[in-house]
């Protein structure tokens, strides 16, 4: 078997099982990960499939190897300047404990931190009545990122400087890394789940109220794309707010999905009856 039959095996592998699409950017990457595993098993594709079929280990660094897997603490920031400056604010006016927000594709936990941060700010922990932040991602290895509490200067960039202040309020450093407060990290449920293949309505004793799906439908084709946006509409709380990364703001469609914009904000409202 030669190495592009090989690729394209794990490739429809990978497909099959996550709906991901193996990005141009790491082809080449991913042909360098695959030959260094099968020199260890005699390059017998039949074995690795089946390795990576019972390890989770295994599949999870398949999974890091093909995604490009790079976040940081409030990355597209104009989303967060929209919850801090009108959504958050007109809930905080409604509700007196805070709307369950979901992260779903959490990745080692950034995204779903800067949302516990601002939750936090408008609403005391001591108002807490379950976890408002639920933080998904299909490899539980990253999110456990999230439970070791070390973060690096890598995890900041410029966009997202503006709420830095927000970290430096509620964490502890030792001069380079640094590990959030308690509190902040009381707030965050961590969940495994694949969002080709997973029922989400478990995961929510209350439907989220703000959904953010960046970073994870650039690697799906247009198919899986619309089955999980499907599915996170099925769950979104009527008038509840749909986030996803800028690139795939235009091809992202659903009957119950109206576009909005604020500046240079684009995002999605699922209109209900209430």
């Amino acid at each position: 078997m030669n190495e592009a039959d090989e690729f394209n095996i794990l490739s429809q592998f990978i497909l099959n099982e996550t709906g991901i699409v193996v990005p141009e950017s790491n082809i080449n990457a991913t042909k360098r990960f695959l030959k260094s595993k099968l020199e260890n098993l005699e390059n017998s594709m039949d074995r690795y499939i089946q390795i990576i079929k019972k390890s989770e280990t295994e599949f999870y660094q398949l999974i890091n190897a093909i995604t490009i897997n790079e976040t940081y603490f409030f990355r597209e920031e104009k989303y967060f300047k929209l919850l801090d400056s009108i959504i958050l604010p007109e809930m905080r006016e409604r509700y007196s404990t805070p709307p369950t927000v979901w992260s779903g594709a959490a990745s080692t936990g950034e995204e779903a931190i800067s949302l516990s941060l601002l939750i936090n700010k408008f609403w005391n922990s001591s108002n807490y009545i379950n976890r408002p932040v639920i933080a998904t991602d299909i490899d539980i290895n990253s999110m456990n990122q999230i439970n070791k509490n070390i973060y690096t200067p890598n995890s900041f960039r410029e966009d997202g400087k503006d709420f830095h202040y927000l970290l430096h309020n509620c964490s502890t450093t030792d001069g380079k890394n640094f590990s959030l407060n308690k509190k902040i990290l009381d707030s965050i449920h961590t969940v495994k789940l694949n969002l080709i293949i997973d029922d989400y309505k478990p995961l929510f004793k209350t439907k989220p109220k703000i959904i953010f799906l960046c970073n994870v439908l650039i690697y799906m084709e247009p198919e899986i794309r619309e089955l999980i946006i499907d599915k996170a509409v099925e769950v979104l709380d009527d008038n509840g707010y749909l986030f996803v990364s800028s690139s795939n703001t235009a091809t992202t469609s659903h009957p119950k999905l109206e576009l909005l914009q604020n500046g240079k904000s684009f995002y999605f409202i699922k209109r209900g009856n209430s």
